[in-house]
C-alpha cells in the first residue's frame, strides 16, 4: 500500500514542477509576445515603404498628377522673335510680362529672390 506521505510528496513535486513550468512559460510567453509585436511593427513599416514606392508609382492618380503637371509646364517663351527655353530665363520673362513694375507685391519678391534675380534687376529690364 502506498503511504500518504509518498502521495503528498509526489503531489507537491507535481505542483512545484507545474509552477516552475508556468513561470518559465509565462516569461517565455512575454518574450514571444514582444517578438511578435516587433515583427508586426517591422512588417507594417515594410508594407508602408513598399506601398509608397510601388503603390504610388502604379496608381492612376499618381500618373494623372504627373500628366497634369507636365501639361501646364511652360517650356519656353518668344522674346523679340527668339525662342527662349532656359528655365530661369523663361521664368524671368514670364514674371516681367505679367507683373507691372509698380505692382510687384511682397508675395512675389521672395520668389524672385529664390530664382536669383533682384527686384532692381527686374525693374531695369522692364524699362
Amino acid at each position: 500500500m502506498i503511504d500518504i506521505l509518498e502521495i503528498l510528496i509526489v503531489l507537491l513535486m507535481m505542483v512545484s514542477l507545474q509552477f516552475i513550468y508556468l513561470m518559465k512559460g509565462n516569461s517565455f510567453f512575454w518574450e514571444v509576445a514582444n517578438l511578435d509585436k516587433l515583427d508586426i511593427f517591422d512588417l507594417a513599416q515594410k508594407a508602408n515603404v513598399k506601398w509608397s514606392v510601388e503603390g504610388d508609382e502604379n496608381s492612376r492618380f499618381f500618373h494623372g498628377m504627373l500628366k497634369k503637371k507636365h501639361h501646364i509646364f511652360i517650356c519656353g517663351v518668344s522674346v523679340n522673335g527668339d525662342w527662349v527655353t532656359e528655365l530661369l530665363a523663361v521664368e524671368k520673362k514670364f514674371l516681367i510680362s505679367i507683373l507691372p513694375s509698380s505692382n510687384l507685391s511682397i508675395i512675389f519678391r521672395w520668389r524672385l529672390k529664390v530664382i536669383g534675380f533682384l527686384l532692381s534687376d527686374l525693374r531695369m529690364l522692364r524699362v
